[in-house]
């Protein structure tokens, strides 16, 4: 069964229009925040560049497997 789409002339198009522009923000501003904090992340865990990297690496796998889950309608 598939949804019906939504207009965005509407309240409820509106809506999902705000809550896309609010997470991209709040997904570059959290991508900002790890990567400001990288030098202290570096100088605690005595890293090198490709350990950094691998660090970067995983909290995006991380918060990209966690925002890929969504309740099931109904």
């Amino acid at each position: 069964m598939s949804a019906a789409p939504v207009r965005f002339d509407t309240a409820e198009g509106r809506w999902v229009i705000a809550a896309a522009v609010l997470g991209s923000g709040i997904a570059f501003l959290d991508s900002t925040v790890v990567n400001v904090a990288l030098p202290a992340i570096r100088a605690d865990l005595n890293l090198s560049v490709a350990g950094l990297q691998w660090t970067v690496d995983a909290y995006l796998v991380t918060l990209s497997a966690l925002s890929l889950i969504r309740r099931k309608p109904g």
